[in-house]
């Protein structure tokens, strides 16, 4: 048992020493000038222009001073999951994303990829072909994947605790720490890196064209309106971790999924609103931290699949 726990910690340790380097001032630096040199290659000159008129007259804030904040609750002790039905789950439709492999497998979770694309024989992921489900046939492949993802109580009934990754995330070390660690709260997620407020959020989506944003406007005014404040906080939504017994989260799950219907814009914008809005205290949040690009269980990949 100790030889495998040693082999976990230094899984975790050398993916954290990659993190630290990539993600390193002198790397992204360069990376952000191979951008831009790409930019000219291509004569995208609009996109160059836009980038700069936007540091220069946008400002962000980034304080990330909230009002939901990293909480620990006591932990679960390693043989309270021994009798526990653990699923990773993530959801690629269309050709959005190419699948990414598990580097790591515990033999107590099971591993399931909902898509309707073809998995190698050989891939760690269970397959769950999703035009079984009668609303492939009826959504689009967006609303398809944000119901799998904030719904996993519909697709995985037979299991106690469930973490979505994003098709873009690689799973690099033993999940059941993180279930652990979450002891007695329903829901876990991490901080958005940058910004604790869907408010300035709303801005990014402009610039990055992500959403409608007339829908977005239509959506924040209504928030407004209520008396959502701004800076409440804000997350990011690429690893949901979840108790499956947990009514108040499961309740909470099924708002969000209304709330994305009547406002088909970035889940991030809803959630803090709804956490809000039911009075969910932020000792009922389990954070798993501040910047997911820096949780050295998981690798974030650098882009979609578009192709």
């Amino acid at each position: 048992m100790m030889v495998k726990k040693n082999f976990d910690d230094s899984i975790v340790d050398l993916n954290r020493r990659y993190q630290e380097l990539f993600y390193s001032k002198p790397v992204q630096k360069y990376l952000k000038r191979e951008k831009y040199k790409e930019y000219v290659k291509e004569g995208n000159y609009k996109q160059i222009i836009e980038d700069i008129l936007f540091k220069l007259f946008v400002r962000i804030p980034s304080s990330l001073q909230s009002n939901i904040n990293v909480t620990h609750k006591s932990k679960l002790k390693n043989n309270s999951l021994n009798d526990k039905k653990i699923a990773v789950y993530s959801c690629i439709v269309g050709n959005y994303d190419k699948i990414v492999e598990p580097f790591f497998i515990e033999p107590q979770v099971e591993y399931f990829m909902f898509t309707d694309l073809e998995v190698p024989k050989n891939s760690k992921w269970q397959k769950v072909d999703i035009k079984q489900f009668d609303e492939y046939k009826t959504m689009t492949p967006l609303q398809l994947n944000r119901k799998i993802k904030m719904l996993p109580y519909n697709y995985l009934k037979d299991y106690d605790y469930s973490i979505y990754v994003d098709g873009l995330i690689e799973v690099v070390a033993p999940m059941t720490p993180l279930i652990m660690e979450m002891g007695t709260v329903g829901f876990g997620v991490h901080y958005h890196n940058q910004r604790d407020c869907i408010y300035d959020e709303a801005v990014m989506i402009k610039y990055l064209k992500k959403a409608d944003m007339s829908i977005v406007i239509k959506q924040l005014n209504q928030y407004r309106q209520e008396g959502f404040p701004a800076h409440f906080g804000l997350f990011e939504n690429t690893i949901l971790m979840r108790d499956h017994r947990n009514k108040q989260i499961k309740q909470l799950m099924t708002l969000w999924w209304e709330e994305y219907l009547k406002y088909p814009t970035r889940d991030q914008l809803s959630l803090p609103y709804l956490i809000w809005k039911t009075g969910i205290k932020k000792e009922q949040i389990y954070i798993m931290g501040n910047d997911l690009n820096l949780n050295p269980r998981f690798n974030r990949g650098r882009s979609h699949n578009r192709g």
